[in-house]
C-alpha cells in the first residue's frame, strides 16, 4: 500500500531595514503616532476649513420628467472672519428613466454666522 504525504509550504517575505535608516523611521513612527494620539485643536470661525459630501433624495415638479431621482453633493469652505465664511459646492442629481433626467449645479456662497441670537420681549406690562 502506497501513502502520500501533503505538505504546505509558508512563503515569507522578510522585510530587510538598513541600519542606517532606522533610526529615522523608528522616530518617524513615534512622531506619527504621538501627532495622531493627541486631541486636535480649537479654531474659530476664521481659522475653519471644511470639506462636506453628501447625498440625498431629489425630486423634480415635473408631467414629462421622472420625480424621484438621487443627489451627489460636494463641498468646501473657508472662514473669512469671525462672522464670514466662503462656501463653493458642486451637486448633481439622477433621475432615472427610460430617458434620464441629469441635472447640475455649482455654487459659491457667502454666508453670515450668527453665534448667538436672543429675542427680547418689547411688551409693557
Amino acid at each position: 500500500m502506497r501513502s502520500c504525504q501533503f505538505s504546505s509550504t509558508t512563503i515569507r517575505h522578510q522585510l530587510v531595514i538598513p541600519r542606517a535608516v532606522a533610526p529615522g523611521l523608528a522616530w518617524l513612527t513615534g512622531a506619527l503616532f504621538f501627532w495622531l494620539a493627541t486631541p486636535g485643536s480649537v479654531h474659530a470661525y476664521e481659522d475653519q476649513q471644511t470639506i462636506g459630501v453628501g447625498a440625498g433624495y431629489a425630486y423634480t415638479i415635473s408631467d414629462t420628467a421622472p420625480a424621484s431621482g438621487a443627489r451627489l453633493e460636494l463641498s468646501a469652505s473657508a472662514g473669512l472672519s469671525l462672522a464670514w465664511t466662503a462656501r463653493a459646492r458642486l451637486s448633481y442629481a439622477l433621475h432615472p428613466d427610460a430617458d434620464p433626467l441629469h441635472v447640475g449645479m455649482a455654487a459659491v456662497e457667502l454666508l453670515y454666522i450668527v453665534d448667538v441670537l436672543e429675542f427680547v420681549s418689547i411688551t409693557r406690562p
